[in-house]
C-alpha cells in the first residue's frame, strides 16, 4: 500500500474516532451552550482593539509582567528564608480571686516569658524598678526564676478591672528583644453566691423564727452597699412579717474578715433563691422512720426504732404521742397460697443443680429467728384492719437522750424477741418546739430490727491477771456451741512476736500473713465448748478457762504466758464452723504490769507493779531484746519496782531493740518498744513547754540596750549564754555573732570567744546611709570552726527621726475613762493645728479603725473576773482593720469620722481609732490615737472566789463575791436575778455516723442542781458554792429574760462516784491543789478514775526525778 493512501486513511481514522469522542458529552449530558458575560466581553474587546493599535508594545509587556512577577516570587522565596532575629513573648496568667481564709492571701500576678528574660543582677532583688502596673496597685515586682516574673500584692485585687503591664525597655537585657512592652489582663469579676436559705428556729426561744441565708461574696463591699441591693419578697399573698414592722425586713452581719474596702464594681447578673415558708399545720411532720440495731459500749447490741421530724421536739414529749404494737403474721389468701407452691416449685427444681463446696458454712442465719414470708407481711399501715391492730400486742419502749434538748432525730430502745412486723403510730396534737401541732396521725409498719447471730470475747485489752481466774467471758447470741483456737506463742519467740506485727496490742496483725503469722510461732490447740440455748434472741453468756493451757508442756515445748485466742460459732449438725460468727484476741496471761517511760536523753525508765497486789516488784530481771532475740540490756528492779536502761537510738541491724521483757521466774510480760500504739494520748490535756531540754545544750539571752536608734547611732548588743543545768564551763568557747540590715543583708560577722561567766557584748555602728527598719541580731554556735546551732537573736528598729510641724489631736463624741462606751453613734473629732497654733485649713486627713476581740478587765477591780454575754465560743471573731477613708479639715482645722459602731454591736471590743493628718505641700504626716473599750451591755456582772475553783474539797467552804458596775464602772444593784449551779455530767447518746450507721457516743450534758433566786446589791453579794457532792460544776446568773449574765465554772474533789464519759479509754483526770510549788512543799493530788485500781504518780520534765 502506498504511503499517501495509507496516510489518508488514517486520517479518516483518526477524525471519524476524534468525532465519536465529541458526541459522548452530547449523548451523556445533551447540548451545553456558553455565553461570556458582558464584563468579560469588553475586556476581550479593549484587548483586542489594543492589541490593533500597539502591536508592538503588547508582547513586551506581557513579557515584563511575567518577568516582574516571577522576580518577586523569587525575592518573597529569599526573604523568608532569611534568619529572622529571636523576639521574647510574654503570657500572663488570670488572676484568682482571694480566698476567704483567716489570714487573707492575695493572689500573685505571674508573668511567663517565652525564654530567660531577667538580667542576673535582678535575681536576687526583693523589689525590681523599671515595670509597673496602670492602673496603680501597692505591691512588689520581682523575679522567681529567670522566665517568671511575679507581681505580689499587698492589697486585694479590684473586681473586674483591666490593668496593663507595661515595661521599659532598660528592664531587660541589651541581648532581648521583646515582641511588646505592653501587656493587658482583667480580674475576675464581682459576683455574689447564696450558699445556704433555710429556716431558723431559735433553740432558746420558741417565739422567734428567722429566714437565715447565706451569701458568698468574692470581693468586699462597702458598708450599706449590699443592703440596697438584697431584697426579700413574698411569692403569694401571705403576710409573714409582724404587721408594724417596715421593710426590708432583713439585717446583713458579716462573717470572717469584714472586708469594707471596695473598689465599687457591680454584679454582671442577678441571683435568686427561692424558699417555701411552710403553715403551721405542716411544719411539724414525721419525715421518716426506720429500724435498726446499735452497739453500746460494751459490744451489746439493741434494738432501736428511729423516728425523724421536720421540726424541733424533746424527745421525752414525743413519747407521750408514740404507740407501738406487735403485729401477728398477716394471713394468707388462697389466690396467694397457690402462687408461693408454684413459685417454691420452681426454686426447687433450680436448687437441684447447685451444690455447696464451702468449708465454713455462711447460712442465712446471720442474724436469730426464722425468716417470714414475702406473703405473711403487711404492705403497709392502711392494710392493717382495726381489729387486728386492736389485738397486737403492745410494745413497751425506752426513749433515749438526745445531744441537744429539742432535737430532729429520735430514738426509742425497744425489746422485742421474735421476728415479725411493728405499727408505730404518733398521735396528732403533739406539739414541737415553737408551739407547732402534728395535724395527722402518723402511722407505719416497719420491720422488727433482726438482731445478728454473734460471739463476742468481752472487755477490751489483752491482759489477764495470772493469780486470777484465768477466764475469758464470752457473750453469744443464737449459738449452741462454740469452737476456741488457743495459740500458745514460745516467749522465746517474742521477737518475731513484736517485728512481725503492727496495730493494736490486743489485735496484732502480721505484716505479711500469707508467709509469717501466728502458725510459725506457736503451739496450736482446739476445744469445743456447748452452750445451753434458750432461745435464739437472749444473749447467753460463758466462761473460757484458761487453767489447762498454762501449765508447761512435758515435752518442753511453748511456755506459757502468750496466746491467740479464736472464738467462733460451731454448727453441730453440719459440723463445721459459722463464719458470720466469731471474734479473736491477743492474750498476755502475766501478773507483771510494766510501765516505761522515755526520757529526753534517749535513756529509759522501767516501772513494774505486781497486778493482784497493787505493789512494786523487786528483782525482776527486765531485757530489752534485739531483732535477732538477743538481749542489748538487762536490769533487775529495785525495791520501788524500778530500773533504769541507756539510750539505744543509735543501734541498727539485728541490735535494733524490738521490746522489753519482764522476768519473774515462770511469769513473763513483755512491752513492744516504742510502739506508738502503746503511747499515752496527751491529745486532750493541756501540755506545753521547751521542746528543747537536754541539760547539756545551750541558750542564749541576746538583748539591745533601748531597741530603737536612728542612723548613725551606735547599737549595744548584750549576750548571756548558759547551760540548762548550769554547770556547763563556758570560758573560750567560740560563738559567732551576725548583724542583718532591714535588708536581710549580713553587714557584720564577728566570732568571740565567751567569758567563764557566758557574760559577752557586742556593738554595730550604723551610718548616716544605713537603711532604716528592722535590724536582726543572731548568736550561732561555732563547730569545727563553722557556724552551727542557733543559740538566739533579738531586733531593733533603726529610724528617722523628723521633728513635727503639725500638732493633732483626737477625741471621741463619748468618754468613759475608766469602763466602756456605747457604740450608738460614736463620732471620732479630729483638730488639726500648725507647730504655732493656728488652724491647719484644707488639710487632707485619713482614718481608720482597729478591732480587736476583748475582755473585761478592770484595774478599779482587781483580782474579780468579767463575764461577757456577747462572748459566744461557736463564733470566731477576728481582728479587723477598717478604713473610714478621707476628709478636708474646715477653717477651723477640724473633721469628723462617723464610726458607724453600731455594726459591731454583737461582740465587745477594743478600739483603737488612729488619725493621720498630712501637710499641704508634700507627704509627711501626724498621727493621732484614742482607745477605748467598746460594748452595747448596759452592765457587766464580775466574781471573785476566796479561794482556788480549780480544786474545791469536798464540804470545805467556797464562796464567790458578786458585783455589778456600770460603763462608768460605777456599782449597782440587780434584782430578780437567778443563780443556777450546774452540773456537767456525760450521758450516752444515740448519733448517725458518716456512713449511715447508728452508734452511741458520749455527749456532755448539762443538768440544773441548784436554782434560787438572788439580789445583788449595790455593795455586791457573797454567794456560797455548793461543795457537798464532787464533781464539775458551772455557776450562771440570768436575768428576767433568761438572759446569761455570768458564767464559771468549778471542781468540788473528793471520794466518791463521780459521772465521767462512758469511753471507755482508760482516762484519768488529775488536779492539783496548786498552780505551782516551792522546794519542800506538800503536793495534794485529786484522782478521777473510770475505774479502781492502782498505778504510778511520777514528777518528771526532762528525766524522771522522783516517783
Amino acid at each position: 500500500m502506498k504511503t499517501p493512501e495509507l496516510l489518508s486513511k488514517l486520517n479518516r481514522f483518526t477524525s471519524r474516532i476524534t468525532s465519536s469522542v465529541r458526541r459522548v458529552p452530547e449523548l451523556i449530558f445533551g447540548n451545553i451552550s456558553w455565553r461570556p458575560p458582558a464584563w468579560l466581553s469588553r475586556i476581550a474587546d479593549q484587548w483586542n482593539r489594543l492589541e490593533r493599535a500597539y502591536p508592538r508594545l503588547v508582547a513586551p509587556a506581557v513579557i515584563g509582567i511575567f518577568l516582574i512577577s516571577c522576580a518577586a516570587a523569587w525575592t518573597w522565596n529569599w526573604y523568608s528564608h532569611l534568619p529572622k532575629p529571636r523576639k521574647v513573648s510574654a503570657t500572663i496568667a488570670p488572676v484568682e480571686v482571694t480566698k476567704l481564709e483567716k489570714e487573707l492571701k492575695f493572689p500573685r500576678l505571674l508573668v511567663y516569658f517565652s525564654e530567660s528574660a531577667a538580667r542576673l543582677e535582678d535575681l536576687k532583688k526583693p523589689s525590681l524598678q523599671g515595670v509597673r502596673l496602670e492602673p496603680h496597685l501597692n505591691g512588689a515586682w520581682r523575679w522567681i526564676q529567670a522566665d517568671i516574673l511575679v507581681f505580689e500584692p499587698s492589697e486585694d485585687w479590684p473586681a473586674d478591672q483591666k490593668f496593663r503591664v507595661i515595661f521599659e525597655k532598660n528592664f531587660f537585657p541589651r541581648h532581648v528583644s521583646m515582641e511588646r512592652f505592653v501587656y493587658e489582663t482583667r480580674t475576675p469579676p464581682f459576683s455574689v453566691a447564696i450558699k445556704q436559705l433555710e429556716i431558723y428556729q431559735d433553740p432558746t426561744n420558741p417565739t422567734r423564727r428567722e429566714i437565715s441565708a447565706t451569701l458568698e461574696l468574692t470581693h468586699a463591699v462597702d458598708l450599706g452597699e449590699l443592703d440596697r441591693h438584697t431584697q426579700l419578697t413574698m411569692v403569694g399573698g401571705s403576710n409573714i412579717f409582724a404587721p408594724n414592722e417596715s421593710a426590708p425586713h432583713f439585717t446583713i452581719t458579716y462573717g470572717l474578715h469584714r472586708r469594707l474596702a471596695f473598689v465599687g464594681a457591680q454584679t454582671r447578673d442577678e441571683i435568686e433563691q427561692k424558699l417555701q415558708i411552710p403553715s403551721v399545720a405542716s411544719m411539724f411532720q414525721i419525715d421518716s422512720i426506720q429500724t435498726t440495731i446499735a452497739r453500746i459500749k460494751n459490744g451489746e447490741p439493741k434494738q432501736l426504732i428511729v423516728l425523724n421530724t421536720t421540726a424541733d421536739i424533746s424527745t421525752r414529749e414525743l413519747a407521750k404521742a408514740l404507740e407501738i404494737r406487735l403485729l401477728p403474721k398477716r394471713k394468707v389468701s388462697e389466690a396467694e397460697k397457690e402462687a408461693e407452691v408454684e413459685s417454691s416449685e420452681d426454686v426447687d427444681q433450680t436448687g437441684e443443680d447447685s451444690v455447696s463446696s464451702s468449708e465454713e458454712t455462711d447460712s442465712d442465719d446471720e442474724s436469730v429467728g426464722s425468716q417470714i414470708k414475702e406473703t405473711e407481711l403487711w404492705k403497709s399501715a392502711a392494710d392493717v384492719p382495726d381489729d387486728v391492730l386492736d389485738d397486737a400486742r403492745p410494745v413497751a419502749y425506752v426513749p433515749l437522750p438526745s445531744e441537744k434538748p429539742q432535737d430532729r432525730q429520735h430514738a426509742f430502745r425497744v425489746r422485742v424477741e421474735s421476728n415479725g412486723e411493728l405499727y408505730v403510730r404518733v398521735k396528732k396534737g403533739v406539739r414541737a418546739f415553737g408551739d407547732y401541732p402534728l395535724s395527722e396521725d402518723y402511722n407505719a409498719v416497719v420491720d422488727v430490727p433482726a438482731l445478728p447471730r454473734e460471739v463476742q470475747i468481752e472487755g477490751q485489752g489483752g491482759l489477764l491477771a495470772l493469780n486470777g481466774e484465768r477466764k475469758l467471758s464470752i457473750r453469744s447470741r443464737g449459738l449452741s456451741a462454740i469452737e476456741y483456737e488457743i495459740a500458745r506463742v514460745a516467749t522465746t519467740q517474742i521477737n518475731h512476736l513484736v517485728s512481725q506485727t503492727e496495730g493494736q496490742f490486743q489485735h496484732p496483725t502480721f505484716q505479711a500473713s500469707d508467709l509469717f503469722n501466728e502458725e510459725n510461732i506457736s503451739r496450736i490447740a482446739l476445744e469445743r465448748q456447748g452452750i445451753a440455748l434458750k432461745n435464739n434472741w437472749k444473749a447467753n453468756y460463758s466462761a473460757f478457762d484458761f487453767s489447762d493451757h498454762l501449765r508447761k508442756p512435758s515435752d518442753g515445748g511453748s511456755e506459757r504466758g502468750l496466746f491467740f485466742v479464736s472464738a467462733r460459732g460451731w454448727d453441730s449438725l453440719k459440723k463445721k464452723p459459722i463464719k458470720a460468727a466469731k471474734d479473736s484476741r491477743f492474750i498476755l496471761v502475766t501478773d507483771i504490769g510494766i510501765l516505761t517511760k522515755k526520757n529526753a536523753d534517749g535513756t529509759h525508765d522501767i516501772f513494774l507493779m505486781s497486778i493482784k497486789e497493787g505493789k512494786p516488784l523487786a528483782n525482776v530481771v527486765v531485757d530489752l531484746l534485739g531483732k535477732n532475740g538477743i538481749p542489748i540490756q538487762s536490769a533487775v528492779s529495785d525495791a520501788n519496782g524500778h530500773c533504769a536502761f541507756a539510750s539505744v537510738d543509735k543501734s541498727t541491724r539485728e541490735r535494733t531493740p524490738v521490746a522489753f521483757v519482764a522476768r519473774n521466774g515462770d511469769d513473763v510480760s513483755f512491752i513492744p518498744y516504742a510502739r506508738e500504739e502503746r503511747q499515752l494520748n496527751f491529745s486532750r490535756f493541756d501540755i506545753d513547754g521547751v521542746d528543747n531540754v537536754l541539760p547539756e545544750n545551750l541558750d542564749a539571752f541576746v538583748f539591745t540596750e533601748r531597741g530603737v536608734y536612728r542612723p548613725s547611732d551606735e547599737i549595744h548588743i548584750g549576750i548571756v549564754v548558759k547551760q540548762r543545768n548550769w554547770q556547763a564551763q563556758l570560758e573560750g568557747l567560740p560563738v559567732e555573732t551576725e548583724v542583718l540590715d532591714a535588708r536581710d543583708h549580713a553587714v557584720q560577722t564577728k566570732k568571740i570567744n565567751l567569758p567563764d561567766t557566758g557574760f559577752a557584748e557586742l556593738t554595730y555602728q550604723t551610718a548616716n546611709e544605713s537603711p532604716t527598719g528592722l535590724y536582726t541580731f543572731n548568736v550561732y554556735l561555732v563547730k569545727n570552726s563553722k557556724r552551727s546551732t542557733l543559740l538566739g537573736s533579738t531586733t531593733a528598729n533603726v529610724k528617722e527621726f523628723l521633728p513635727d510641724r503639725m500638732k493633732i489631736e483626737t477625741r471621741l463624741s463619748q468618754n468613759a475613762p475608766r469602763g466602756w462606751i456605747q457604740p450608738k453613734e460614736m463620732r471620732a473629732s479630729i483638730v488639726l493645728a500648725n507647730l504655732y497654733g493656728t488652724p491647719a485649713t484644707d488639710r487632707r486627713v485619713s482614718a481608720r479603725l482597729e478591732l480587736a476581740p476583748s475582755a473585761f478587765s478592770f484595774a478599779e477591780f482587781p483580782d474579780y473576773v468579767f463575764f461577757d454575754p456577747l462572748f459566744d465560743e461557736k463564733k470566731d471573731r477576728q481582728d479587723q482593720t477598717v478604713e473610714l477613708g478621707e476628709n478636708k479639715t474646715d477653717d477651723a482645722g477640724q473633721t469628723q469620722f462617723d464610726l458607724q459602731l453600731e455594726r459591731f454591736a454583737d461582740a465587745t471590743y477594743s478600739m483603737r481609732f488612729i488619725a493621720e493628718g498630712f501637710e499641704a505641700e508634700g507627704g509627711r504626716s501626724v498621727t493621732g490615737t484614742v482607745n477605748a473599750l467598746v460594748s452595747t451591755l448596759p452592765y457587766v456582772i464580775g466574781c471573785k472566789a476566796d479561794g482556788d475553783l480549780r480544786y474545791i474539797e469536798m464540804n470545805k467552804p467556797r464562796s464567790i463575791h458578786l458585783v455589778a458596775v456600770d460603763p462608768q464602772l460605777n456599782r449597782i444593784a440587780l434584782a430578780n436575778v437567778t443563780a443556777n449551779v450546774i452540773a456537767q455530767e456525760y450521758v450516752s447518746v444515740l448519733t448517725k455516723q458518716e456512713s449511715g450507721n447508728f452508734a452511741y457516743e458520749s455527749v456532755l450534758k448539762e443538768r440544773v442542781a441548784k436554782s434560787e433566786k438572788i439580789l445583788v446589791s449595790a455593795n455586791g453579794l457573797q454567794y456560797a458554792l455548793p461543795t457537798d457532792e464532787p464533781g464539775v460544776y458551772v455557776f450562771e446568773l440570768r436575768d428576767d429574760q433568761d438572759r446569761r449574765l455570768t458564767k464559771l465554772q468549778f471542781c468540788v474533789v473528793g471520794h466518791g462516784a463521780v459521772s465521767r464519759s462512758l469511753e471507755k479509754n482508760a482516762e484519768l483526770q488529775v488536779k492539783l491543789d496548786h498552780a505551782q510549788y516551792n522546794s519542800g512543799d506538800e503536793i495534794a493530788v485529786s484522782i478521777t478514775a473510770p475505774y479502781a485500781g492502782n498505778g504510778l504518780i511520777t514528777i518528771e520534765r526532762d528525766r524522771v526525778y522522783t516517783q
